[in-house]
């Protein structure tokens, strides 16, 4: 969708061939433009050839072997491997765009066209490289049973499989075996029994005293509601509780942990499996920090969760696209 103001036309919508408003167009039946310019934007087919011009023109280095003579008699002489810059290879990134602009265009960049796209290039670099939390390591998705005699969990697994957005029992859902146990950033859903029960786990990276806060969220009406609780791995179960159609806060203060210790966050089904899809938020703190300065050990539930990035282009390859959308290179005229 575009908001089209017939004062000011956007460009981007010449690119789809849009009408021109000033002229009057008594019959427009047919265009190509529009999935022309989709094709070149979207398709596989241009974005291979986008890493491909890329990848031909990124320099290489040649190794080639010296001989190197010594001094001292009697002694054998040496050969040493020696890196250079490949015969024909661009250099710099000036050269680079150089390359692309002749494997395209068969021109040189002008002065300005040079300028933007050394620009685009390290502002899709800056974008790429964002850095990991360091907090993410300390998290577990598995399932397994509450069980309340012990204040333990039993039998705990880990999910065997990521669908890009939730950790579940493999490509299909439910899953044939592990039925509807899933977690995903924002919550998830236990299993179909309470030996399904969904299981958020966090380990201590180091001793400790810590802080939960957390807010526990069952919104459908329909069924029983969900049954939860925190669950430390040597004080056994910190706090539980029924929910249906609610929101609960779940805190507490000054949890003492060795480093290795764990705290389950559990939500098994209750009694019915019915409607018992869940949102937890939880936030970890580590109280006893004098080094903390920067919130690297400030544990987000949210925040930490795989977020595995799209395979983007990048910022050469980016440019290599841009060059191939060009009108310059898709119409002779």
């Amino acid at each position: 969708y575009g908001l089209v103001d017939r004062q000011f036309l956007p460009g981007t919508l010449r690119m789809f061939d849009f009408a021109n408003p000033d002229l009057h167009v008594a019959q427009r039946s047919e265009t190509t433009v529009p999935g022309q310019a989709l094709f070149f934007l979207n398709h596989p087919l241009l974005l291979d050839r986008a890493r491909a011009l890329a990848a031909s023109t990124e320099p290489k280095v040649a190794r080639r072997s010296v001989v190197v003579s010594t001094p001292e008699p009697n002694v054998a002489r040496r050969s040493v491997v020696v890196s250079t810059p490949a015969a024909n290879q661009p250099c710099s990134p000036d050269e680079r765009v150089e390359a692309m602009f002749q494997h395209v265009l068969q021109r040189s960049p002008s002065e300005s066209e040079l300028t933007d796209a050394l620009a685009l290039v390290q502002a899709a670099e800056e974008t790429r490289s964002k850095p990991t939390r360091p907090t993410i390591a300390d998290w577990q998705y598995g399932y397994g049973a509450l069980d309340v005699a012990s204040s333990r969990i039993v039998g705990f697994t880990p999910l065997p499989f990521f669908s890009g957005s939730a950790w579940q029992g493999g490509t299909s859902y439910p899953d044939p075996s592990l039925g509807w146990v899933q977690l995903s950033a924002e919550g998830g859903h236990p299993g179909n029994d309470t030996d399904h029960a969904s299981v958020r786990r966090w380990t201590a990276p180091r001793d400790g005293v810590y802080r939960i806060r957390s807010q526990l969220t069952h919104e459908p009406t329909a069924g029983d509601g969900i049954h939860a609780a925190i669950v430390h791995s040597a004080d056994g179960i910190l706090s539980d509780c029924s929910l249906h159609h609610d929101t609960l806060e779940m805190n507490h203060s000054d949890i003492k942990m060795l480093a290795g210790q764990t705290l389950d966050f559990v939500v098994d089904i209750k009694q019915v499996l019915n409607s018992d899809q869940y949102l937890w938020k939880i936030t970890i703190d580590e109280l006893n920090a004098a080094e903390q300065t920067d919130g690297s050990l400030v544990w987000d539930s949210l925040q930490d969760f795989p977020n595995p990035a799209p395979q983007q282009l990048n910022g050469w390859e980016q440019l290599a696209q841009v060059l191939l959308c060009s009108n310059e290179f898709m119409f002779v005229d």
